[in-house]
């Protein structure tokens, strides 16, 4: 019998992303939106995720917990939680939906800010894998903490449409923007045409009847002179 066996050699790489985020919010708020409102920031409709169009986007907050989208029969689990604790960090492992990847980790350390009143995020972010570009993977992390999570959680904007991302990631990255959908054409809807009306109807108003006028004269029977 034929040898069917197959083997490839694929270039593998790592990279190593480290990030300092201040947002006036305290530690808690950060850790909140990082865990319990992650589709407000990183969700849909948003060109980072591995699915389109995603349904759903959720971040279990508990030791094991998934994180994972959900799409229109399918889904994809972007990493588990391998460590947490509230208001002090998130512990991440998995490739986070980056095609390619072998093996992935992201932390995040969340600790008040000089002024007391903020939080700052150290990010660090290391991912093994192939075709791995570091300069479209920080500048992918980087809009989603400093443009995207800072926004919601400063100013409670959520991610929309008609924010595109500052960035253009390379295309192998799970952060490289997708183009956007295009929209199905409409049929156009059938219009009842309105029936003519008769031309001896005209100048009759619609419920109401035109008597014949009397002939004769006033306090007379019409009959003549009688």
């Amino acid at each position: 019998m034929p040898d069917r066996r197959r083997s490839s050699r694929t270039a593998i790489g790592s990279v190593h992303v480290q990030q300092d985020v201040s947002i006036e919010a305290p530690p808690w708020r950060v850790f909140d939106a990082l865990t319990k409102d992650v589709a407000a920031w990183w969700g849909a409709p948003s060109p980072y995720l591995a699915g389109d169009p995603p349904k759903r986007l959720v971040l279990e907050a508990e030791l094991g917990g998934r994180f994972y989208e959900e799409w229109p029969g399918g889904g994809c689990l972007l990493a588990r939680v391998t460590s947490l604790k509230r208001a002090d960090h998130l512990e991440l492992t998995g490739p986070i939906g980056r095609a390619g990847t072998v093996h992935g980790r992201t932390r995040f350390e969340l600790k008040p800010s000089e002024s007391g009143g903020g939080t700052v995020i150290s990010l660090s972010a290391r991912v093994i894998g192939e075709k791995v570009d570091e300069a479209s993977y920080a500048e992918g992390w980087n809009e989603l903490l400093s443009v995207r999570l800072k926004g919601f959680v400063e100013a409670g904007r959520r991610v929309s449409p008609a924010d595109p991302p500052a960035f253009r990631a390379a295309p192998d990255s799970f952060l490289a923007p997708k183009p956007p959908a295009k929209p199905r054409p409409r049929k156009p809807r059938a219009v009842a045409s309105a029936a003519p009306r008769s031309r001896q109807n005209e100048d009759v108003p619609t419920g109401e009847v035109s008597e014949p006028a009397a002939v004769g004269r006033p306090g007379g029977d019409g009959d003549g002179d009688g």
